[in-house]
């Protein structure tokens, strides 16, 4: 074992949990730890308690402010101005300095009240953590036993061998164009917005400002369904694999754009045009799969894990800064054709890489076992 990585021991005064091979029934199907032992339940109850819940409060204070920036940008502006300009505009118009700074207050209100929880109740990883109001030290060596891999391993100091397996992980940078690829592939769902709006000058009257702001939150609620469809038919029907998945989000989001990229933008008849909007995040709604993907593919190794999992959100993050500034400019919105193509072409080569990867694997696992 590498230097870089410390082994945790296992503490004497917990008996080791004998955890036989479980078979999957029916109810495993519909929820899986109903096959788990009572202790198992217990600590998984626990732990989606906490990190789910931190983690979904988290997501939900991160983005409910750049979804009202983003609709009060299409509804209420003019699409050729930086909306950060009209908005602090805007609020300077409207509010006092005292009403000012209360804004920032309640924003820090809800921020603080979900920050406090999470000092006492957020838990570490299973080699790190200790007994708490939360776990027992039976129910931390459990987490550890239930895996092998990485349960028992912690980041110990960073050696130059352990970084050079970061560059020469070749399933790294197989993730990584996933994650841009999937970025790519979000991104012709936006235009949904300035579609809505665009009518309004073509025929005046056609969509209020509540009816864009609803309408469009269909494709969340698409997106939402296909995540658990996914996640479902990955741990269940597909016994883990991910893959298919990706490769199936893909290739139905790259027809999707072409078809938006090909067909007039203000048809006759505005149903078909709807439905492509609503079904252009089927590759978006896949990107659990990747990251359960990374997760799976680098574990046993923290540093190397953390790693993989930065670099997916950083590629992600610069996709989704650079690519709209000259893929789908406002000011082209919502027609975009040329964005719409390119779309399209990275939802293959999002299939591809999915196929990749897992040909990579397999490859790999067979000559282990050869």
């Amino acid at each position: 074992m590498s230097t870089s990585l410390v082994e945790v021991p296992r503490n004497e005064n917990v008996a080791k949990r004998d955890s036989p091979e479980q078979e999957t029934t029916w109810k495993g199907y519909l929820w899986d730890t109903l096959d788990k032992s009572p202790e198992e339940r217990k600590l998984l109850f626990k732990v989606d308690m906490t990190i789910l819940t931190f983690g979904c409060l988290g997501t939900f204070i991160k983005y409910i402010d750049k979804s009202l920036h983003f609709g009060l940008l299409v509804c209420y502006l003019h699409d050729r101005t930086p909306d950060g300009l009209f908005l602090i505009y805007l609020c300077g118009a409207w509010y006092q300095k005292t009403e000012l700074a209360r804004l920032f207050i309640i924003d820090s209100v809800v921020s603080i009240g979900i920050i406090i929880p999470q000092f006492f109740f957020y838990p570490d990883v299973p080699a790190r953590q200790k007994p708490d109001l939360i776990f027992t030290q039976e129910e931390i060596e459990l987490a550890r036993d239930r895996n092998p891999l990485e349960g028992r391993i912690k980041q110990g100091k960073f050696t130059l061998k352990q970084a050079k397996r970061w560059i020469t992980t070749p399933d790294i940078y197989f993730l990584w164009v996933l994650a841009v690829c999937n970025s790519i592939c979000h991104l012709p769902s936006d235009s949904m917005s300035y579609w809505f709006k665009a009518w309004n000058t073509v025929t005046p009257g056609s969509y209020t400002v509540s009816q864009i702001n609803n309408y469009t939150t269909g494709i969340g609620g698409v997106t939402v369904v296909l995540t658990l469809i996914f996640a479902w038919l990955s741990d269940t029907v597909l016994r883990g694999r991910r893959w298919p998945l990706i490769v199936v989000g893909g290739v139905v989001t790259s027809v999707v754009c072409f078809i938006l990229a090909a067909t007039p933008v203000f048809p006759k008849h505005r149903a078909f045009r709807w439905f492509l909007y609503y079904n252009s995040n089927w590759a978006f709604a896949a990107n659990s799969m990747f990251w359960s993907w990374s997760q799976d593919t680098l574990s046993g190794d923290p540093a190397t894990r953390a790693f993989g999992a930065a670099g997916i959100n950083v590629c992600a993050y610069i996709t989704i800064a650079t690519v709209p500034l000259f893929a789908f400019k406002t000011v082209d919105q919502p027609s975009v054709v040329g964005g719409n193509y390119g779309a399209g072409a990275f939802g293959l080569v999002y299939a591809a890489a999915g196929l990749g990867l897992a040909y990579l694997q397999h490859s790999r696992k067979r000559k282990q076992l050869a």
